[in-house]
């Protein structure tokens, strides 16, 4: 949680087995903001599928400039210009 607060991006946690973390830390994790990932087939499964969403948006720029950012409620803005892609 100390690395999460100094990096200042966004951070995950990935357990080996769906049940590897226990609920009060999961509480914790997300309560720092850190996203816990509970075994690692799903952590992979939903980390490509984050990815392949932030290529749809890359590639669907202009057509969403004009779309309003406020459609679900919370909401944050839409910044196209800090979209980054890890692709190992």
């Amino acid at each position: 949680m100390e690395a999460h607060r100094q990096v200042k991006s966004s951070s995950i946690v990935i357990s080996m087995l769906p049940e590897g973390i226990p609920a009060d830390l999961r509480d914790e994790l997300v309560e720092y903001g850190i996203t816990p990932l509970q075994g690692v087939s799903d952590a992979f499964t939903s980390i490509e599928r984050a990815m392949g969403y932030g290529e749809v948006i890359y590639n669907f720029k202009d057509e969403l400039e004009s779309t309003p950012t406020n459609l679900l409620v919370p909401s944050v803005e839409l910044n196209l210009e800090e979209t980054y892609f890890l692709n190992e």
